[in-house]
């Protein structure tokens, strides 16, 4: 009995500093040492040695940094947990789910109802009805409505899907009781995230007692920079049948100015092939001031 508790006694003396490296072994490769130091600037890296005097970080592949803790304000350290459950920005963008004029893959969230105007003449609602349906409508005054329905699903990590099918209605500007009605589809595909993605999307139409098909299709991206700023950009060509009829392009910034309202302003350009007499063609694109309001509630 006392050869087992020696033989014991002594295999946990001898374990005790294998099992103190595999903590600290683990412990530096499962987590980031951020070091402020007292000229302002912060190093990152895996803690690979300290003692009273300094630390040695490793920032990169065979890199490493020596630092001395007179030169050093403060030390945080992050786990690896911590940073995959931290997300890219402490809020979500306002107005994911749109470029500009055109939509993205992404739809509002379930429960979320978002708004959006161009110009202070148009709106658009967009609810959430669950994570892959979202139900829509909106108009240019009141002779131009419509109302949709978007559905959207993800494909890959990196891949969305969404389309969109439409019916509007049209009101005579003459007095009387006409309208002509159309029945409009976007289907789109998205790569990237809610923060930063790039959109290709077909916009199809058919409207009554005209003969012609409306088709087209668009190229949109949008980069979120900082916790108030992203970039957005459209290009779009609308055709009657196989004849290029305008082509619709914009640049615009949206601001976030507070956690639910976005300010949206920039540049748009527009051309009309299909009104040569109107816009000679000598024009590539006639420049358009851009400014639109969005929220969510």
């Amino acid at each position: 009995m006392k050869v087992i508790v020696k033989i014991a006694l002594v295999s946990i003396l001898f374990l005790i500093p294998f099992i103190f490296f595999c903590q600290q072994d683990s412990l530096s490769s499962n987590n980031i040492a951020v070091v402020q130091l007292t000229n302002g600037k912060e190093i990152r890296g895996i803690v690979i040695y300290e003692d009273d005097l300094k630390i040695v970080l490793e920032t990169g592949k065979n890199k490493s940094v020596e630092i001395y803790r007179t030169k050093i304000k403060s030390i945080e350290i992050i786990s690896s947990n911590d940073i995959k459950n931290k997300s890219e920005f402490d809020s979500e963008s306002i107005n994911y789910s749109q470029n500009c004029f055109l939509p993205t893959a992404y739809i509002t969230k379930k429960n979320e109802l978002y708004f959006n105007s161009h110009y202070s003449t148009t709106y658009n609602l967009k609810l959430g009805i669950d994570k892959n349906f979202e139900v829509n409508a909106g108009g240019v005054g009141i002779v131009y409505n419509y109302m949709g329905i978007c559905y959207s699903a993800e494909l890959f990590d990196f891949l969305q899907f969404g389309t969109t099918v439409f019916g509007t209605c049209l009101f005579s500007l003459d007095g009387s009781l006409d309208s002509e009605f159309e029945t409009i589809i976007i289907p789109r595909l998205s790569i990237g995230n809610e923060n930063r993605n790039i959109t290709i999307g077909f916009v199809g139409a058919s409207i009554q007692n005209f003969n012609n098909w409306i088709n087209g299709g668009y190229f949109g991206a949008q980069r979120r920079i900082n916790e108030r700023w992203t970039i957005a950009g459209e290009l779009t060509t609308i055709n009657l049948d196989t004849y290029n009829y305008f082509y619709l392009g914009n640049v615009i910034a949206k601001f976030r100015r507070n956690s639910t309202v976005n300010w949206n302003f920039g540049l748009a350009g527009i051309r009309f092939p299909g009104l040569s007499a109107l816009f000679p063609s000598d024009y590539a694109f006639i420049p358009i001031p851009y400014f639109g309001y969005s929220r969510s509630f």
